[in-house]
């Protein structure tokens, strides 16, 4: 699963994650074939006590960027292990 930079303060009142941080569109990019709808994936927050996410991708039209949106916390990703 994909690693996803996000911040833990940057969510809307639905519960989603905005992606639209440089880290974000990098980690994003590197996605093969791109990010898609519905894409499961690891959210990432490191600021010395890291928050490691599972999440749901989705485009927000109305905010014009990539969310995640979250599933369950996780100790540490699989990748990580």
């Amino acid at each position: 699963m994909q690693e996803i930079f996000f911040d833990t303060n940057a969510g809307d009142w639905s519960g989603g994650y905005f992606l639209w941080f440089d880290s974000s569109k990098i980690d994003l990019s590197k996605i093969e074939g791109g990010p898609k709808d519905g894409m499961h994936v690891i959210l990432v927050h490191d600021d010395g006590d890291p928050v490691f996410i599972e999440a749901v991708l989705f485009y927000s039209d109305e905010y014009m960027t990539w969310m995640g949106r979250p599933l369950r916390l996780l100790e540490r990703p699989t990748s990580l292990r």
